[in-house]
């Protein structure tokens, strides 16, 4: 069952802290940003069609553009 972040026990947050700074599932927690972002994209604006593709897009042209920087975070992030 999903619990909101602030209903967790110390020792609850204590493993999903650790659970975060494992870097082997980043390719998986990006496309689920992605889709968060698209849902919540099209929930601020119906009239917008997003989907992960566009969000992906968006943020590969702040990227190229530099616009956005991402702090290294390990030696596998570029």
């Amino acid at each position: 069952m999903y619990r909101n972040i602030d209903e967790l026990d110390e020792e609850e947050f204590d493993e999903l802290v650790e659970y975060s700074d494992v870097t082997d599932n980043l390719v998986s927690r990006y496309a689920i940003a992605c889709q968060v972002i698209a849902n919540l994209s099209e929930d601020l604006n119906p009239g917008i069609k997003s989907n992960d593709d566009m969000v992906d897009l968006s943020i590969c042209k702040m990227l190229m553009d530099g616009i956005i920087e991402v702090e290294n975070i390990s030696n596998m992030i570029h």
